[in-house]
């Protein structure tokens, strides 16, 4: 199946051959009978005709992919139809479908990285994992390891993707003004301070302070599973959280506040999807990306992001025993050796 409907995106060539044959016959139409004589061969109309039949045969393909998937999703456990389901609804498959690019090394993935993050898209035990977590000797499930908070491993998760959306932030309104964890409110006697994880000056008004605060979610933990709740649901709860925690605080010192939530396989809450987007927008404006869509830089944007979770996220399944992240000596931090394995 294509990536955009839960798949790989590698296709057999022999199950294409039913749907190609007629689509190449119908956008060859015109050329055929100019052929054989039957009428005069006009560009405009076969042109018209190439588009009308591709498009028809895309639409009749994307229907029979979606009814295989569909076929398939009451036959598999939980976790696998979630997963599935996620990869078609909410488009997760940017690290997937990003070609790696050797001049610009933030767009690939080591091969661990990789089976990892295709085990998880398709709901499966990635191969190869300790039986008991070495932090906690608690079993290693992947839920488990990805909720242990011992040995800070979550937290080099968290830090992988809020350096990669400094980055981005700074691509977009400029390097000077991003700072990164930064006290909004000092701490009271009995009471913790209030710290934003990154905080950057003219993202929504012209000199004006934002803060962010990044969360990554596993919609699977098992407080979730037991009470069958679904991921907007899951998405919405951390961002009302985060907003009323930074409510005072923001206040207080006159900046906004934008909570950045996402499932751990690449599902955004609906204010990251808002900031995401203006983040396309003001890239749009800057040199070197100009006359560039809308789409591509806000896809672009959300595989950049993606990379960075995958990679984030197979560094908690394999622990610190592969001694740090891919991107660690890289220029810009989220990127890996092309000559690496």
């Amino acid at each position: 199946l294509p990536a955009r409907h839960g798949g790989t995106g590698i296709r057999d060539p022999l199950d294409r051959t039913a749907a190609a044959y007629p689509a190449s016959r119908a956008s060859t139409k015109v050329v055929s009978k100019s052929v054989q004589g039957k009428a005069p061969f006009h560009p405009g109309d076969h042109r018209v005709t190439i588009r009308h039949a591709l498009t028809r045969s895309k639409q009749q393909q994307d229907v029979a992919h979606k009814t295989k998937r569909e076929a398939v999703l009451p036959h598999i456990d939980r976790r696998r139809h979630r997963v599935l389901s996620h990869s078609a609804e909410y488009k997760t498959s940017g690290w997937l479908t990003t070609l790696a690019s050797t001049d610009n090394n933030n767009t690939g993935l080591d091969a661990a990285e990789f089976r990892d993050a295709l085990n998880m898209r398709h709901g499966r035990h990635p191969p190869g994992l300790a039986a008991r977590c070495d932090h906690c000797n608690q079993p290693l499930t992947v839920d488990h390891a990805l909720c242990c908070k011992r040995y800070g491993l979550v937290i080099r998760r968290h830090n992988e993707l809020q350096d990669t959306f400094a980055e981005l932030i700074g691509m977009a309104w400029g390097d000077a003004g991003v700072r990164r964890e930064v006290v909004l409110k000092e701490g009271e006697e009995g009471e913790g301070g209030v710290r934003a994880n990154i905080v950057a000056r003219g993202v929504w008004e012209r000199q004006a302070a934002a803060s962010f605060d990044i969360c990554i979610t596993d919609p699977d933990a098992m407080s979730y599973a037991s009470k069958n709740r679904s991921t907007k649901s899951i998405l919405k709860q951390h961002e009302t959280a985060k907003k009323k925690k930074y409510r005072s605080a923001v206040c207080d010192s006159r900046v906004t506040f934008c909570p950045l939530v996402v499932t751990c396989d690449g599902v955004w809450g609906h204010d990251a999807n808002v900031f995401i987007a203006h983040m396309a927008h003001a890239l749009l404006e800057k040199e070197g990306w100009k006359g560039r869509g809308f789409s591509h830089v806000s896809g672009w944007i959300r595989s950049r992001l993606s990379i960075a979770l995958a990679r984030a996220t197979s560094f908690c399944l394999r622990g610190g025993g592969r001694g740090g992240f891919a991107g660690l000596g890289c220029a810009d931090g989220a990127g890996i050796d092309p000559s690496s394995p």
